[in-house]
C-alpha cells in the first residue's frame, strides 16, 4: 500500500527539521580564530541558516574578507569573555527574528564597511532582528570604523557599553521607519575630534533613545568651551531622547544634537565635571636593588584598573614582566592603568638602583716545602654567591716567595682584570702560603743486617752469639 501524500510530507519536514536550529559552538580548534573554517566548531561544520552560534569564554572568532559572501547565520551569543570580530569588511547575514546577544566583547574594526541586515529584507516588520548589548558587554567600533543595519534590525543596550570611535559611523541603510536605536541603560560613548574632520555618529534611525549615559570623550584633545556636532539624525517622523551629558577627559565644551529633517537642531552643554586623571601608587620595589636578584613589583591604581609595566630602558636593566635585576645601573620602571569607561588612565614611574652584587673570594692555605717553585690554579680558590653562569673576571694568585725562600709564611695575593660590572668583590681577599722544611731522613734497621761490619740490629746480634760461643769453648 502506498502511503498517503500528506505522510509522505510530513516525514520530509520532520527529516528536515533534524539539522535545523542545531547549537554550534565555537572552540578554535584550527587556531585560525577564522569563522569559515570548519575545524574551528564543535562540529566540523560552519553555521548555516537557523543555527544556534555561541561564541563561549575565552574565545575569538572573526569574521572578514576572506569570506567570498555574508555569513547567515540564527541566534549568536556572545559568551562573557568571549569575542565577535567583524574584521576588515566582514559582513553578516541574520535569519528573520535573529537575536545577537553580546554578553562578551563584539568588535568592528578595519577602518571599513561592515553589514549586518537580514535575509528576508522585504517584510522586516513582520519578524525583525536584534542587535541586544546585555549587562557588561561591549559594542565597540574602532576609530573610522562604519557598520550599516539594514532594514528590520534594532540595536538595544541593557547595562553593557556601546562605544563609537573617532569617526565611527552607525547608520541604518534606509529611512523607512523600521530601524531603532535603544540604549535602555548602560553606557554610550562617543570620541570627539576637535578638528572636526572625523566625527562619530548615529545616522539615519528612526528613533534615538538614550536612557543611561551618553559620554563624551576628546579623541584629540579637547579645549575647555569648543563647540562641535553630535550628529543623531533620525527620519522625518522620528525622535530623539537623551539623557544628562557626562563629559569624560576634556574640560566640558557644547555640542549639538542634530534632528533631521525639519526638527530644530539642539546645543547641549557639555559641563559635567571632568573626572581626574587616575593615580597610580607602586609600593614596591624601593630606591634600591641587587644585580641578580627578582624584585616585587605592587601598584595600585585609583580606579581599581589592571596595572601593567614597563621600561624605556635599553638594555633592559629590570625586566617589567618578572622583576628580575639582569644588570648592574639604574632602572626606570613604570606603572599604568588604561582608561576605563569612567575614569582616565594614569601611571606612576619609579628609578631603582640596582647595585653590583657583592661576591666572597675565599683562598684557603697552601703548604709546599723549601726549594719548591710556589704555583697556583683555580683548585687553590673559591668564589661565592655568583649568579649561574657568570664569570667574574680573569683571577689570578701570587706571592713574594720564591723556591729559594726560608721555610716561614708567605702572603697570598688575589688579582682581578676583567671584573664583570655587575659585581663587586667583598673585601681585600687573600691567602697564607706556608714553607716548611723537608723531613730528615729515617734510617731503617732490618734484622737481616750481616757481613761487611754491618751496624744493623741483626750484624750486632750476631757478633754477640759468636763471643759468647767462643767464651764457653775456652772455659772447657
Amino acid at each position: 500500500m502506498k502511503p498517503h501524500p500528506l505522510f509522505a510530507t510530513l516525514m520530509l519536514v520532520c527529516l528536515g527539521a533534524a539539522s535545523w536550529g542545531a547549537t554550534v559552538t565555537f572552540d578554535d580548534s584550527a587556531g585560525t580564530q577564522d569563522w569559515n573554517t570548519a575545524a574551528n566548531w564543535d562540529t566540523n561544520t560552519v553555521p548555516s541558516g537557523g543555527d544556534t552560534v555561541i561564541i563561549p569564554t575565552g574565545k575569538t572568532a572573526v569574521i572578514s574578507e576572506s569570506v567570498s559572501s555574508a555569513i547567515v547565520a540564527g541566534n549568536i551569543t556572545v559568551n562573557s569573555g568571549g569575542t565577535l570580530t567583524l574584521g576588515t569588511n566582514g559582513s553578516l547575514q541574520l535569519e528573520d527574528g535573529s537575536v545577537i546577544t553580546i554578553n562578551g566583547t563584539f568588535v568592528c574594526s578595519g577602518s571599513s564597511t561592515h553589514t549586518i541586515s537580514q535575509r528576508n529584507a522585504a517584510t522586516p516588520s513582520i519578524n525583525p532582528s536584534t542587535l541586544a548589548v546585555g549587562s557588561g558587554g561591549l559594542l565597540d567600533f574602532s576609530a573610522g570604523v562604519h557598520l550599516e543595519v539594514n532594514r528590520g534590525i534594532t540595536i538595544t543596550n541593557s547595562g553593557g557599553t556601546i562605544r563609537l570611535g573617532k569617526g565611527a559611523l552607525l547608520t541604518s541603510a534606509d529611512n523607512n521607519n523600521y530601524n531603532d536605536f535603544t540604549s535602555a541603560s548602560g553606557t554610550v560613548r562617543w570620541t570627539y575630534d576637535v578638528d572636526q574632520s572625523a566625527q562619530a555618529a548615529l545616522l539615519q534611525f528612526s528613533d534615538v533613545t538614550i536612557g543611561g549615559t551618553l559620554e563624551v570623550t576628546a579623541g584629540g584633545g579637547n579645549p575647555a568651551g569648543s563647540t562641535d556636532t553630535l550628529q543623531f539624525i533620525t527620519d522625518a517622523t522620528g525622535t530623539i531622547s537623551l539623557p544628562t551629558v557626562t563629559s569624560v577627559d576634556t574640560g566640558g565644551f557644547t555640542f549639538t544634537v542634530v534632528n533631521d529633517p525639519g526638527a530644530t537642531d539642539r546645543a547641549i552643554d557639555c559641563t559635567a565635571s571632568p573626572i581626574g586623571a587616575t593615580t597610580v601608587t607602586i609600593t614596591s620595589p624601593g630606591s634600591t636593588a641587587v644585580y641578580g636578584n627578582t624584585v616585587t613589583r605592587t601598584a595600585t591604581a585609583m580606579n581599581g584598573g589592571a596595572i601593567t609595566w614597563s621600561t624605556t630602558d635599553s638594555p633592559v636593566v629590570i625586566d617589567p614582566l618578572t622583576g628580575y635585576c639582569g644588570k648592574a645601573g639604574t632602572a626606570l620602571l613604570t606603572a599604568s592603568t588604561p582608561r576605563t569607561l569612567t575614569s582616565t588612565g594614569g601611571s606612576s614611574s619609579v628609578n631603582v638602583n640596582v647595585a653590583p652584587r657583592t661576591v666572597t673570594i675565599t683562598v684557603p692555605t697552601k703548604s709546599i716545602t723549601t726549594g719548591t717553585t710556589p704555583t697556583f690554579s683555580a683548585s687553590d680558590y673559591s668564589i661565592s654567591n655568583l649568579v649561574s653562569g657568570d664569570s667574574l673576571g680573569t683571577v689570578t694568585l701570587s706571592t713574594s716567595a720564591t723556591s729559594s725562600s726560608p721555610a716561614g709564611t708567605y702572603t697570598i695575593s688575589v688579582n682581578v682584570t676583567s671584573l664583570n660590572a655587575n659585581y663587586q668583590i667583598s673585601g681585600t681577599p687573600s691567602g697564607t702560603l706556608t714553607i716548611v722544611d723537608p723531613a730528615p731522613p729515617t734510617q731503617n734497621l732490618t734484622s737481616g743486617g750481616g757481613g761487611g761490619g754491618g751496624c744493623g740490629v741483626g750484624g750486632g746480634l750476631g757478633l754477640v752469639l759468636a763471643g759468647l760461643a767462643m767464651g764457653l769453648r775456652r772455659r772447657r
